[in-house]
């Protein structure tokens, strides 16, 4: 049921606890979103669950293994995946070039053989249905300079489907994107889901948008989980409201 668990998961620098005892659970083939004030703990929390930082004290568990001792290379192969704020593309390669460099990580032998040759075209088939997911088929042999930044991001999201990606944790993927694309973008993701076996955990600052496409949230303050559950009830929880929000969201419809 759960892809994702984090079992009393600790980090501290020096005296200060960055991630203090936190607990979630992200349901495969759902969106979580971790929302809290910048310091709160979120991409340390991120940091820890992906292997860049090594845990202090709890366990991270990925389709019921504990993989709190796993280097990040191995954690990736087992499936999760990540994107940061700021896209990471190879800008001189097209768009489709940049989805088959996902696809064939690691893989530096060359093979002429019939059957090298029909799984090299396997795999442009499934980039090429990929990119369709992402609506950037279209613009396949595009530089990916060239892209916006919320295509760019999409752009991310492909790479880490094609190679492997079973969770893709995103960092503020709305980040300096126009509000229709950022729209755009969580419809694109959620439509995903109901394609392929993707899970999303998501940390976000722009609730306005994120919060009506999310399945799941968690808010953090101090290192610590102060509330989860389905938005609304998050987003009314007065320990959020205190130490986040300031006031009261309510959440309307799905642009």
């Amino acid at each position: 049921m759960y892809i994702l668990s984090t079992k009393n998961l600790v980090k501290r620098f020096g005296g200060l606890v960055a991630v203090d005892n936190v607990s979630i659970n992200v349901k495969r083939g759902s969106m979580t979103l971790i929302i809290g004030p910048n310091g709160s703990g979120k991409t340390t929390l991120v940091n820890v669950i992906t292997g860049v930082y090594p845990a202090d004290g709890g366990r991270v568990i990925f389709e019921g293994r504990d993989i709190t001792r796993l280097p990040p290379h191995e954690r990736a192969r087992l499936g999760i995946a990540r994107t940061f704020q700021n896209p990471r593309v190879f800008p001189k390669m097209t768009v489709l070039e940049n989805i088959l460099a996902a696809a064939y990580r690691g893989e530096v032998k060359l093979d002429l053989t019939k059957k090298w040759l029909k799984r090299e075209k396997e795999v442009e088939e499934r980039a090429f249905s990929i990119l369709r997911y992402l609506r950037l088929d279209h613009l396949w042999d595009r530089w990916a300079s060239e892209l916006s930044g919320g295509q760019m991001k999409l752009l991310e999201i492909g790479r880490a489907i094609i190679a492997g990606g079973k969770l893709i944790i995103m960092d503020e993927p709305l980040a300096g994107v126009h509000p229709k694309l950022a729209h755009e973008i969580l419809a694109t993701l959620k439509s995903l889901m109901s394609r392929i076996d993707v899970t999303f955990l998501l940390i976000e600052h722009r609730l306005d948008i994120a919060l009506g496409y999310a399945d799941y949230v968690y808010a953090m303050s101090f290192g610590k989980v102060i509330a989860e559950g389905d938005p609304q009830s998050v987003v009314s929880s007065p320990l959020v409201i205190e130490s986040y929000l300031g006031k009261p969201i309510k959440l309307g419809a799905q642009a």
